[in-house]
């Protein structure tokens, strides 16, 4: 039996304690791209060897959760909410997880989409939920691949990312997520810090201690 988890970012969590989410305005601290076993590489003639932190920031982040599952849920978790700082459009390629297989951590991708969202009063994150795919009007759902991000500050508009994973068993823990995209420059990867656990654990558990 398979667990489905798919990240994304929220303000509340869905059977486990959580630090909550706040506001980092930070750009990404690293740009290597990521090798994920699930994602084929991106093969181009025209790939920016130094791609620009500054065209993606991440304004809200959910760092240090634990999700403990059983064989047979899913999850929908969208770990990560971007906006475009500069007038360029942002045409995206693919995203992926950084996934480390902690305790025979047996994690697949199995779907990629991208939410227009306002955090202007207006709107909020979807947030880590059971159930997959998220109970979101499928016309809001955006295809990773091809979608296109623009800057808007009136309404302020933000993107969040939200990745279905299939969880087979073990525990996995998701360290960052990379978003490949094409600009001006070409094809590049930024990559942002994600700190996720997740684990199979047996019923009444709360945390992946011990899993």
């Amino acid at each position: 039996m398979m667990v489905v988890v798919a990240a994304a970012l929220a303000l509340s969590t869905v059977g486990c304690d959580r630090p909550g989410i706040f506001p980092t305005g930070d750009t990404p601290s690293e740009v290597s791209p990521v090798q994920t076993g699930s994602v084929s590489p991106i093969h181009t003639g025209s790939v920016s060897p130094v791609p620009d932190p500054r065209v993606l920031q991440q304004v809200f982040s959910d760092l240090g959760h634990d999700l403990p599952v059983r064989s047979g849920d899913t999850i929908t978790d969208a770990g990560l909410v971007v906006r475009v700082t500069g007038d360029e459009e942002i045409h995206l390629v693919a995203v992926h997880p950084q996934i480390d297989e902690v305790v025979d951590g047996q994690v697949t991708v199995i779907g990629t989409y991208v939410h227009e969202i306002s955090l202007d009063g207006f709107g909020s994150p979807y947030g880590i939920q059971r159930g997959y795919p998220p109970t979101l009007p499928p016309s809001e759902l955006i295809p990773v691949a091809g979608a296109v991000l623009r800057h808007n500050d009136f309404p302020d508009v933000s993107y969040e990312v939200i990745i279905g994973l299939s969880v087979v068993g073990g525990t996995s823990h998701v360290s960052a997520i990379s978003i490949d995209y094409e600009g001006s420059g070409g094809v590049a990867t930024l990559t942002f810090r994600q700190d996720l656990t997740i684990c199979v654990t047996p019923p009444g558990a709360t945390d992946c201690r011990g899993a």
